[in-house]
């Protein structure tokens, strides 16, 4: 199950058939190839991505599958048909996971790292114009000598192809991206409710990662190290290191030290849809259900394309507890302020492209913004900015969010408000129940209002009217532009 099984059999592989003299090579090759396939059929889940949790590790394997079939190819051999479906499946989940600036999300034990190089390989070798598409324009230096002068050839004349999709669901692993196009400019959300991963992992259930109009604006702060003679590297795999949420300060999932854990959260399950329109992803984990108060945090996302995202965040409990979110920017200190009746949170980098937090209610929320450190390669830290929200209550706590994001120079905001919600016999709907709020966008007179109910409508009573429109839904998006309205049932 191990990574370095895989590296291992890599390197038994190759001296296998680097050495044909030796009176063992047939019976390594023979081994070699059944431990390929035995790796792949194990480790990698059904949807193409490394069970470990970590793009790091995952294109680490991914680079040995790689050169074994390149091997093989050289030698006029075929390994098994099975394992080579696996490693494209690695490659085209890498496509998808990936930034639009090219670069893997820090998911894990992961670096900033840019993966096109890895796509560049994997095309060539699967003459994949999908692939092609997420590579370099031509082969970087080490897959020049790789590839040979017929290589580059036929690597240059392949016709990039535009991946199919755009958002795209992994659901066993449990990673969900949202993304606007493949231009480096698009808008792209990406959202983990998935295993921990083992001792790669972090305690990052419901994370999101946030890139848009070409710069990082949410982002896991990495792994820094493996000692555990620097504390941080402990600190770096905590909850609360994460753009997620915690209950009274406490960790869903224990760090013991730099590989072991003492309690794991676990998925609870995830709801996706994906349209032209709008994206929807919901998550919620097993952390907080241990105690005489068990727990049930759960994280909605609603991307309205190609402009916002709302965020929910909500927790089920009967006694009062306090609920926190965690957002952690690339920015440093100082480009990062938060407005202290609204608490609108926003990032300041001139020239730069932004990120404005903005709370749909700031009634009994608190919030401030901290200074921390970001490790986008092993061993390198630096200084980053962080922010909070926290809301104590009890029943059902909620925050909501507009997380809207701003094109370099531009520093408009949306108009965004409260709106009731009543039932269809005209009593007003308690919070807890069902929220919802309305966007307007700078120089639009469409407004969007989403309605979200904290629990599935089970009756007729569960119908409700909002701006004098009667809606049934769980999570429903309303256009309302003059006296033109419209509702859309997202769940």
């Amino acid at each position: 199950m191990s990574n370095w099984g895989v590296l291992e059999t890599c390197g038994l592989y190759h001296i296998a058939l680097y050495f044909p003299e030796f009176k063992s090579s047939a019976r390594w090759r023979e081994l070699g190839e059944e431990r390929l396939n035995e790796t792949a059929r194990l480790q990698i889940m059904v949807d193409g991505i490394h069970w470990e949790q970590s793009p790091t590790y995952h294109h680490e394997v991914l680079a040995c599958y790689l050169d074994c079939v390149h091997l093989a190819n050289l030698n006029g051999l075929e390994l098994d048909g099975l394992f080579r479906h696996k490693v494209r499946e690695m490659a085209e989940a890498s496509l998808y996971w990936a930034k639009p600036n090219h670069k893997q999300p820090m998911l894990g034990d992961s670096d900033d790292s840019d993966i096109r190089s890895i796509l560049t390989y994997a095309a060539w070798l699967f003459e994949d114009p999908v692939l092609r598409f997420g590579g370099y324009a031509l082969p970087d230096y080490d897959h020049a000598w790789l590839f040979g002068m017929a290589g580059i050839r036929d690597y240059e004349a392949m016709v990039p192809a535009e991946p199919p999709s755009l958002s795209r669901a992994f659901p066993h692993s449990g990673h969900y991206t949202m993304r606007t196009g493949w231009g480096e400019d698009a808008l792209y959300l990406y959202f983990h409710c998935g295993p921990l991963g083992g001792g790669h992992g972090h305690a990052d259930m419901l994370h999101m990662d946030l890139h848009a109009y070409g710069r990082d604006l949410l982002t896991d702060l990495g792994r820094y190290n493996y000692s555990d003679l620097t504390p941080l590297r402990k600190a770096l795999k905590e909850s609360s290191a994460h753009n997620t949420t915690v209950v009274d300060g406490i960790g869903f999932t224990g760090v013991k030290d730099t590989w072991s854990f003492d309690r794991i959260a676990g998925p609870l399950g995830c709801r996706w849809i994906s349209k032209p329109e709008f994206d929807y992803v919901e998550g919620a984990h097993d952390g907080y259900l241990y105690g005489s108060d068990p727990l049930y945090p759960r994280r909605r996302i609603i991307f309205i394309k190609p402009y916002f995202w709302l965020l929910i965040d909500s927790l089920a409990c009967l006694e009062q507890h306090t609920f926190t979110q965690h957002f952690h920017f690339p920015h440093p200190p100082g480009e990062v302020r938060m407005e202290g009746e609204s608490l609108i949170c926003r990032t300041t980098t001139l020239g730069e492209a932004n990120l404005s937090i903005i709370p749909v209610t700031a009634d009994g929320l608190r919030g401030e913004v901290g200074e921390g450190m970001i490790s986008r390669e092993y061993n390198l830290l630096e200084p980053n900015a962080n922010a909070a929200y926290s809301r104590t209550g009890k029943g059902c706590i909620s925050i909501m969010q507009v997380l809207y994001p701003h094109r370099a120079g531009d520093t408009a905001l949306p108009r965004v408000r409260n709106v009731p919600v009543y039932r269809h016999t005209g009593e007003r709907v308690h919070d807890g129940q069902a929220e919802a709020c309305g966007i307007q966008l700078p120089g639009m007179d469409e407004e969007f209002i989403l309605v979200v109910s904290h629990r599935a409508p089970s009756g007729h009573y569960d119908s409700y009217v909002v701006e004098g429109m009667q809606i049934f839904g769980e999570v429903v998006l309303m256009t309302l532009q003059g006296r033109n309205k419209q509702a859309t049932v997202i769940i």
